[in-house]
């Protein structure tokens, strides 16, 4: 990803009415308002898709690192309340961890190569870039591990899917004539394509503030069933 955002970096300045699809330019405006004819339009419409590579990322390793421990449980002579910390709280903290590393590369990546450009987009701006994209993956990640709390056997599905949906809705939600409710279901549509747009903080919180309730939600699930025997 780092590599990829380089590269976006590098050809950041491209980007002219001349050379993207009618479509494309279309889809853009619907989607976040802005059209992709300049640096930061760009930089800012490929971060959307980031989030949705980081989100994919993180949904995986947080049912990965939850499965793998609800299963070696039983076979590890430990407290009730031990077992539970440890499948719900620390897959949550690592996929975090590395969903924050890895939007901060992929953040300066990209700034390395706009400036090489002469791109005029600062390093404050595209790391500011790389910390938008974060309250939308706690999201994701979070409903992903309350959902494999509450329906292991459907968890993938559900996180995986969530992200899927959301991404084809966001792009073609609008193009469609979709009422303005109906868009702001998905969680992307909150998402403000940074560094073109400002950053919107007060939608951030309510993803954060969503992301943390369903974290909540999760560690008390796992608290209300035995995942020895899950």
């Amino acid at each position: 990803m780092g590599a990829f955002a380089l590269i976006v970096g590098l050809l950041s300045t491209s980007f002219t009415t001349t050379n993207i699809p009618v479509t494309l330019r279309e889809a853009a405006c619907e989607a976040g308002g802005r059209l992709v004819d300049h640096a930061g339009g760009a930089i800012g419409f490929y971060f959307l898709l980031f989030t949705v590579a980081i989100s994919l990322y993180a949904c995986s390793q947080v049912l990965a690192g939850a499965d793998s421990r609800s299963r070696s449980s039983g076979s590890r002579r430990c407290s009730r309340s031990r077992r539970q910390d440890e499948v719900a709280r620390r897959p949550l903290a690592l996929a975090a961890g590395g969903a924050v590393a890895i939007a901060f590369t992929v953040a300066f990546a990209t700034w390395v190569g706009a400036a090489s450009q002469d791109a005029h987009v600062s390093l404050a701006r595209m790391l500011e870039a790389g910390a938008n994209v974060l309250p939308t993956v706690f999201w994701f990640l979070a409903v992903g591990m309350l959902a494999f709390a509450l329906v292991p056997r459907w968890s993938t599905g559900i996180a995986y899917g969530l992200v899927a949906l959301s991404f084809v809705w966001e792009l073609f939600g609008a193009l469609v004539g979709a009422p303005g409710w109906l868009l702001d279901v998905s969680p992307l549509h909150h998402l403000a394509l940074v560094p073109a747009q400002p950053f919107r903080l007060d939608s951030s919180a309510m993803m954060l503030a969503i992301a943390a309730l369903a974290s909540l939600g999760a560690v008390k699930a796992f608290a209300r069933r035995d995942l020895a025997g899950g």
